[in-house]
This record gives C-alpha cells, structure tokens and sequence, in this order.
C-alpha cells in the first residue's frame, strides 16, 4: 500500500511541475501567473507531506518528532492551500475587494493556522499516544467544520 501511494505521489509531483515550468515558461507574466504557480507549488507541497505523512501513518516504527513535524507541516499546507487558490481565483477573475472585505475573507484562514500553530502544545486538532499513535484532537471537529466552510467560501 505505502509503495504504490508513494508512487502516485511521485507521478503527481512529476506532473505539477511539468506543468509549473510549462506555465513559467511560455505564459506571459500576470498576477494571475503569479497566483497559479504559489497555487501549483502549494500543491506539490501538500502530495509531498500527504505521501510522508501516510509513510509515517503506516511505518510503525520512527522517529516521533520526525512524525510531529510531517503532520505540522501537512495542516498548515492544507490550510493555506485553499486560501491561495482563492486570491488565485478573483486575481484571474479580475475581483478587486476593499481592505476591509479582504480582511474579512482572512478571519477562517488566520482561524485555522491558529488552531493549527496550537495544536503543537495544545494537541486541540492532533496529538500522538506514548506509542507514536496519531489521534485527533478535541477539537478536530471545530477545525473540519471551519475548514470545510473556508473551502466553500472559497468556491464562491
């Protein structure tokens, strides 16, 4: 399971950055430009921690700081990922906000790194067992919901 999941990491990653120099390279330069290729890295960056996070998942044996640090840098990419696809999207469409407006699409993601920034001492959205277990936090529940409605928000 872990080879083949790995594997199709890899292939994704492979494929993003074809993709990412292809845009780099023969796309004239935009802010647009600019949103898509922080978007497709922030992509590679998730398939990346997504694959050495399911590594450590289901390797039993470890390093645990080496596991806190991939799960850390897992939430925090999964949070900006959506963020960034969002200035992404009204930067291509051309959506220009007020500060205030702005700063008000801010408050989920500043939310949601928070709780991600907090769970390292607090363990609020993960924690690990003495045995090197993953285990969501208490308030995993509170960060699912925030998320899911930052990613619709997103869509809109």
């Amino acid at each position: 399971m872990s080879s083949i999941y790995l594997s199709n990491a890899i292939f994704m990653m492979i494929i993003l950055t074809i993709i990412f120099l292809r845009i780099r390279y023969y796309i004239t330069w935009s802010q647009s430009k600019k949103y898509t290729m922080i978007f497709i890295g922030m992509v590679e960056l998730y398939v990346l921690m997504d694959a050495l996070f399911m590594k450590e998942l289901l390797g039993k044996s470890g390093n645990l700081l080496q596991f806190k640090l991939v799960v850390f840098f897992f939430y925090l990419v999964y949070v900006i990922m959506p963020y960034v696809w969002h200035l992404f999207m009204q930067s291509y469409m051309g959506i220009n906000r007020s500060k205030k407006q702005r700063f008000a699409e801010m408050i989920p993601f500043i939310l949601l790194v928070l709780m991600v920034l907090l769970s390292v001492p607090t363990g609020i959205v993960w924690r690990f067992s003495r045995n090197r277990t993953y285990i969501r936090g208490t308030f995993f529940g509170v960060f699912a919901v925030l998320y899911s409605g930052s990613v619709v928000k997103t869509k809109i």
